[in-house]
């Protein structure tokens, strides 16, 4: 029971943040969602916590994205691929987070973080919470991000055929994330490549990001 609790606390903390952090990326006033947020704690926090429960963790990065991708697109009302691109452009910087955060702690040794990765233990992530609060203070501050993504039920023609041109990236990336995932967990000896390809995926919908919103 004290597990449970504690999963519910720190999930709760972790998916909050993740939230604060993608609204924040995109230029969006947080307290606009809040119910929002709550409404969307009930799953993720569910989902996650089995997914801990049951020591199936290596499936996270793909069932996590596609349960916070439904929760954005059904609670928060976005359109489905701005969903789905909130989302990862929010789990790569938890990959992120979670890698070198984990790596600073272990001394820089890539074996001991590595076990960490693979193992049930979660409380050193709560240094992720803090970090997302954080990142999202500095874009909230400083007004960076993206202001393409809106959830109006319309959107101008021209801005609809860039999107499908985001497409091919923002599935590659998604399915990327849980492949690193496995990796972590199957394959620890092509860690380092899957996270390199994943900061090239990030990079790649940064810049398609980036254009669009010099048309937007």
């Amino acid at each position: 029971m004290a597990n449970i609790i504690e999963l519910t606390i720190f999930f709760s903390l972790f998916w909050t943040s993740f939230c604060i952090l993608g609204l924040s990326l995109f230029r969006m006033k947080v307290l606009s969602f809040v119910t929002q947020i709550a409404l969307s704690l009930v799953p993720l926090v569910y989902i996650s916590t089995l997914l801990q429960l049951y020591k199936v963790t290596y499936l996270s990065a793909l069932i996590q994205p596609i349960a916070a991708s439904i929760c954005l697109y059904l609670i928060f009302r976005f359109r489905l691929l701005h969903a789905i691109l909130i989302v990862v452009f929010v789990y790569c910087i938890q990959v992120f987070f979670e890698f070198f955060t984990t790596f600073a702690f272990k001394f820089f040794s890539m074996q001991s973080t590595l076990e960490y990765l693979q193992s049930e233990e979660f409380r050193l992530a709560y240094a992720i919470v803090v970090l997302n609060i954080i990142l999202s203070y500095i874009l909230q501050k400083y007004r960076f991000g993206f202001s393409f993504v809106n959830t109006r039920s319309k959107e101008p023609i021209a801005a609809v055929k860039l999107n499908q041109r985001m497409i091919f990236w923002v599935i590659t990336s998604f399915v990327m994330l849980a492949v690193a995932n496995l990796t972590v967990f199957f394959f620890s000896h092509y860690v380092i490549l899957a996270d390199t390809i994943i900061a090239l995926l990030w990079l790649a919908l940064f810049r398609l990001s980036y254009r669009r919103e010099m048309e937007y």
